[in-house]
């Protein structure tokens, strides 16, 4: 008995990430009846692939016309990672998704450099901010431990354990996705909602 106890505890401390929760930034109508959510971390190639080859058809698609709900959520796997997960929280609410996709389609130039906090500097001013904005954000620890513990609930109530890891209405979806497979299941839930 102890275990159907201990699965039923889990199963309810894991219903709250599957939906939105406070700090997250929304893509889509809010009020959508299929949620995605992807966990990923910023230096992941997959994810990276995922974003520049897949997420533009899924917005299009999806998305924009109002059929899903998006929540990207970081799950650093890298210090790399976790200091470029800082960048579009600085961004907001507005620029949130235009900062995240930048750095997908910049991995390359600093998931391996030394130097990748002037490249997140240059891709912040690009966007807008100031160099004040970009220092006060990047020296805010709260920002930086959100990120962490967003990472370890993550890994510890969801068993998340590699990225992309995507969970579509409580489904989850665990490494490199295919294209078609992955439009399907969303055509399925949105038939099932």
């Amino acid at each position: 008995m102890p275990s159907l106890v201990y699965a039923e505890q889990l199963l309810q401390s894991q219903q709250k990430y599957f939906v939105q929760m406070p700090n997250d930034y929304i893509m889509g109508n809010v009020n959508a009846k299929v949620t995605f959510i992807e966990y990923s971390s910023l230096s992941c190639p997959s994810c990276a692939w995922f974003h520049n080859s897949v997420f533009s058809t899924l917005k299009t698609k999806y998305i924009d016309t109002g059929l899903v709900k998006y929540i990207h959520r970081n799950y650093p796997l890298n210090e790399q990672a976790a200091k470029a997960a800082i960048l579009p929280i600085c961004g907001g609410e507005g620029k949130y998704y235009l900062f995240l996709q930048s750095l997908f389609e910049t991995q390359r130039s600093w998931a391996t450099s030394g130097d990748y906090i002037s490249i997140f500097e240059n891709i912040g001013k690009l966007g807008g901010l100031t160099p004040q904005q970009i220092t006060k954000c990047f020296n805010d620890k709260n920002i930086e431990n959100q990120i962490i513990q967003l990472r370890l609930d993550a890994h510890n109530i969801l068993q998340i354990n590699a990225t992309p890891t995507i969970i579509i209405n409580g489904e989850k979806i665990v490494g490199a996705v295919n294209k078609k497979k992955l439009f399907d299941l969303l055509d399925q839930r949105l038939k099932d909602a």
